[in-house]
């Protein structure tokens, strides 16, 4: 049994606190970015995990209705602390769950600038969730036996 839950996230307090309680930051995880895509017409969906009363991470999710298949979005993030496997795998699985229940063929996620060389240069166990979370984010959900 996993110590996590992971829910809808609907205050924008708590998901602007934790944000910002994070080193690097990104505004593309930011409410008001989502909002802003919203405005635009897009399906904004922010999920937080949570170990008890204490949010541990959060992914934006943005829905891309594209010609190469309807797929979600997370920009410059999910905010996540990468070394912890656990989290990384209940988030992960629970955006799957997400993407596929809203019809998404995938999800792609989009590391921005210095973030992504801070995450690469990090140890082994670091860089192989972000290969995990590739091959997760990356796998079409609609061609595989297995999503």
């Amino acid at each position: 049994m996993f110590k996590y839950q992971v829910r809808e996230e609907t205050d924008k307090n708590t998901w602007e606190s934790f944000l910002l309680s994070q080193n690097p930051g990104t505004f593309l995880q930011s409410w008001n970015w989502g909002e802003t895509n919203r405005l635009v017409g897009y399906k904004v969906i922010r999920l937080g995990a949570y170990k008890g009363k204490i949010l541990s991470a959060v992914a934006q999710l943005i829905h891309q209705p594209a010609k190469r298949g309807p797929h979600y979005l997370i920009p410059g993030g999910p905010v996540v602390n990468y070394e912890n496997g656990e989290l990384v795998k209940v988030l992960l699985d629970y955006v799957r769950k997400v993407a596929r229940e809203n019809g998404a063929w995938f999800v792609t996620k989009v590391i921005v600038g210095i973030s992504a060389l801070s995450l690469v240069v990090g140890s082994s166990l670091l860089l192989s969730s972000i290969i995990i979370s590739f091959i997760v984010f990356f796998t079409p959900f609609h061609s595989t036996g297995y999503f």
